[in-house]
């Protein structure tokens, strides 16, 4: 009678053992993808996903004419949540741009998509100036989408004009088409208790993946890409505001999540405004 050999029965229990884990890992992103749900990504440009100073007129025109600077991690993190829509059954393309800026920048813009890996989008709407307020013309262009749209809305922007004021009307009005309203918080405003404010990408990503639309793995590399940056101001530029820290740490993301905050709490720091 043969006799299999230690090392032969080590490699069969390692074989055993990647199995099963493999097993698991497939389990689990099963049970997450069965939670997953479709949506149109709706989202702001200036000083929501590009660093373009708002509140200071002649930056900001400079910056929409000529800069393509990026807050890191919101291409990483778009990517994963319309990946995640279209597996989910949702449009093939449900990123979709929807800025109050003129029709003269949509090649800029473009260029900023393509330049900092955005994934492909939907469309970009622009504002012609001398016919429609911000306001006016965003609320109008949301409601058409919800018209149009089969599956509901996430909408992102800043604070730095009308964003906050147009997605609450838009829940309110509509509540049952709007999943989340993320606006990140670039002047402080006080916002509407249908707005998730945020500060910098993580939080979004943390969002999403405790609302079920974005996987463990998919936060964690949002994550990463905010510890890998070395440049603060792709962060959080010196104009946005800086957040109050929270302690909660998320479970398996718990190394991320406290690496992530005592970066934002160096970065904080050494403006000598972090929020108490």
């Amino acid at each position: 009678m043969s006799r299999v050999l230690p090392l032969e029965e080590d490699r069969g229990m390692k074989n055993i053992k990647n199995a099963f884990f493999f097993f698991l890992l497939s389990l689990s992103l099963s049970l997450w993808a069965q939670r997953a749900e479709p949506f149109l990504l709706v989202t702001d440009i200036d000083d929501t996903i590009k660093i373009t100073n708002i509140p200071h007129p002649v930056l900001a025109l400079k910056n929409a004419l000529f800069s393509t600077k990026a807050f890191t991690g919101m291409s990483e993190l778009y990517t994963e949540m319309s990946k995640n829509s279209t597996d989910a059954g949702g449009p093939m393309k449900p990123f979709y741009v929807l800025t109050g800026g003129p029709a003269i920048l949509k090649p800029r813009i473009k260029a900023f998509l393509v330049k900092n890996d955005f994934p492909p989008y939907m469309k970009i709407k622009t504002r012609n100036p001398l016919k429609e307020k911000t306001f006016d013309y965003k609320l109008r262009m949301i409601k058409e989408l919800i018209q149009d749209s089969a599956v509901p809305l996430i909408l992102v922007g800043d604070d730095s004009e009308f964003d906050a004021d147009v997605f609450a009307k838009i829940k309110e009005s509509s509540p049952e088409k709007v999943l989340a309203i993320y606006v990140r918080q670039t002047v402080g405003k006080t916002l509407p208790k249908s707005v998730t404010p945020f500060y910098h990408t993580f939080e979004v990503a943390m969002s999403e993946h405790l609302a079920g639309r974005l996987s463990e793995a998919h936060a964690i590399l949002v994550g990463k890409s905010i510890l890998n940056e070395n440049n603060s101001k792709r962060i959080m530029p010196k104009f946005v505001k800086c957040p109050k820290i929270s302690e909660n740490l998320a479970g398996e993301l718990e190394e991320v999540t406290r690496l992530v905050n005592d970066k934002i709490k160096n970065i904080c720091a050494n403006r000598g405004n972090l929020s108490k």
